[in-house]
């Protein structure tokens, strides 16, 4: 293994088309279309997603460069945003697209997380050209997931 380049790839939250599987954007997706209202238990708490589509692309850029550098590399938007901002996003889409109004409220007792911003640095990927130009913007992003989570049904 002397030749090889090995990396430890951390990772954004991934979301996209495709997702069947539980996390903050497909469970605030489901309780928009079952129950019309968000129910959030934190407002400031902050993530860095990245679209699928994105993370694919930086992966092939990764795979396609004889890179000489071997360790921990951040894959990411190298943005965050707020639980409250990804659930407005989606009522936001929803609504555009499916014409149901959805509110956003909060549970009686808010959370935040201990790490209030898990914003990823992206330096060395975009200096490695791994990451190169502008990811999908999140509200982009949410309506391509959002459209094709209710053709999938499920939602």
């Amino acid at each position: 293994l002397n030749k090889t380049n090995l990396y430890n790839l951390r990772l954004s939250s991934i979301y996209g088309p495709g997702q069947r599987s539980p996390g903050l954007i497909k469970n605030i997706c489901e309780q928009a279309f079952n129950g019309g209202a968000i129910k959030l238990d934190s407002k400031n708490t902050k993530r860095d997603y990245l679209y699928v589509d994105d993370f694919l692309d930086h992966l092939q850029c990764l795979l396609d460069k004889d890179n000489k550098f071997i360790g921990d590399i951040n894959i990411g938007s190298g943005n965050s945003y707020s639980v409250y901002e990804v659930a407005n996003m989606i009522a936001s889409t929803i609504k555009e697209n499916f014409h149901q109004e959805v509110k956003v409220v909060f549970k009686k007792q808010i959370k935040e997380s201990i790490i209030v911003d898990n914003r990823l640095s992206i330096e060395k990927a975009r200096g490695e050209n791994i990451i190169k130009g502008n990811s999908t913007s999140l509200a982009n992003g949410l309506k391509s997931y959002v459209v094709w989570g209710k053709s999938e049904g499920i939602f």
